[in-house]
This record gives structure tokens, C-alpha cells and sequence, in this order.
């Protein structure tokens, strides 16, 4: 909340080979839903997953917790 709406918004979750297993260029969809886990229907396995953020808000950087890529745990 508080996020004006940015523009140019690109959100992507690769694995640890670097393919892509969400992408989305909603950012209401990015931060309302997320990443449900899943890649095509198909559940991913427990691991380290990389994502990276793109877009601007207000003519900065759209950052996450500060940063415009990290890590997730994906834990089943």
C-alpha cells in the first residue's frame, strides 16, 4: 500500500537453472496473488528461486524490501 502506480513494471521468478517460472507485468496481480508455487499447473519443487524487479514509481527505481532482485525459499 502506499505504492503509486509504476510504470514499466516487470516481476519475474526464475529457478536455479534461470527459467522463468512466473512472470507478470500486472503489478496488482504481483502483489495481490503472487506466485502461487506452480509453473503451467505444475508444482515446482522446494528450493531457491531468484526474482527480479523492473519498473520506475515516481521516477525512481521500483525496489522491493530496497533491492530490484533476491531469493525465495519455496518450502512444501
Amino acid at each position: 500500500y502506499g505504492l503509486n502506480v509504476p510504470t514499466g513494471f516487470h516481476f519475474i521468478i526464475f529457478n536455479r537453472e534461470g527459467s522463468a517460472v512466473y512472470e507478470t507485468k500486472d503489478w496488482s496481480l504481483a502483489s495481490v496473488q503472487g506466485w502461487n508455487g506452480s509453473h503451467n499447473g505444475t508444482p515446482q519443487p522446494p528450493g531457491l528461486y531468484y526474482w527480479k524487479v523492473e519498473g520506475k514509481s515516481d521516477g525512481e527505481l521500483l525496489r522491493l524490501n530496497g533491492k530490484t532482485n533476491g531469493s525465495v525459499l519455496l518450502v512444501r
